[in-house]
C-alpha cells in the first residue's frame, strides 16, 4: 500500500501541531523538516511526542540542512 506524505520546508517557522490537519487533507504520512521551530532538539522532543501521538500518520524525519557547510 502506498502513503502520500506530506513535507514543507517552508512550515519550520510554525509549531508541530499545524500538521494535527494532514489526515483530514488525505495525507497519511509526514516528513519532518528538523529546521526552524520544527527542529527536534531535547527542549522541543516534548512537543513532537504529543503531535505525533495525536495523529495516525507514518512519521519520517528530514535531517537538518541548513548550516552544512559552515565552518565550526
Amino acid at each position: 500500500m502506498s502513503v502520500v506524505s506530506f513535507s514543507a520546508y517552508r512550515m519550520i517557522n510554525y509549531p508541530f501541531s499545524w500538521a494535527l490537519g494532514l489526515a483530514d487533507l488525505g495525507f497519511g504520512g509526514w516528513e519532518i523538516v528538523s529546521e526552524g521551530r520544527q527542529k527536534i532538539t531535547p527542549e522541543t522532543l516534548p512537543e513532537v511526542r504529543d503531535t505525533v501521538g495525536a495523529m495516525d500518520l507514518a512519521i519520517t524525519v528530514h535531517g537538518p540542512f541548513s548550516d552544512l557547510n559552515s565552518p565550526r
